[in-house]
């Protein structure tokens, strides 16, 4: 049965590399890097206010 679906209905058989799934990850992986800038600039204010507070 799944032989035949794969053969003549490959559309009902779900891809990992569906356009929606695709679209899903790129969307996750923003997400993940817009995270880690964030992460990095706070770092970096946090470390410019400490070096400005011991400069003192």
């Amino acid at each position: 049965m799944l032989a035949f679906i794969q053969r003549y209905v490959p559309a009902l058989i779900p891809s990992t590399y569906a356009p929606e799934r695709l679209d899903l990850l790129r969307q996750l992986e923003k997400v993940k890097e817009m995270e880690g800038t964030e992460m990095n600039s706070d770092e970096m204010t946090e470390g410019v206010s400490l070096t400005s507070s011991n400069a003192e």
